[in-house]
């Protein structure tokens, strides 16, 4: 299995973090994701946490199909940091 997290800005104290996961560890399937840093072959699932100062504020899931991930789907209403 292979993961790769990133980050993105939203504004200047929002984040949003990708973590890119290849559940069958088949580079040949599932989606590529292009980043600066390096591509991510065979990519199944995007999960997505959106970061407001300590809080995570959502996080939402996309399954690959046919090479494109899908909607985000809401995994949590919010899940406050301890």
């Amino acid at each position: 299995m292979l993961a790769l997290l990133t980050a993105a800005t939203v504004s200047a104290q929002d984040y949003r973090y990708f973590v890119y996961v290849d559940r069958d560890v088949n580079a040949a399937s599932g989606c590529t994701v292009v980043h600066p840093g390096g591509n991510v072959d065979g990519a199944e699932v995007r999960v997505t946490a959106n970061v407001t100062g300590t809080t995570v504020s959502s996080v939402t899931a996309a399954t690959c199909t046919g090479g494109i991930f899908g909607a985000d789907r809401r995994r949590a209403d919010r899940i406050r940091s301890g």
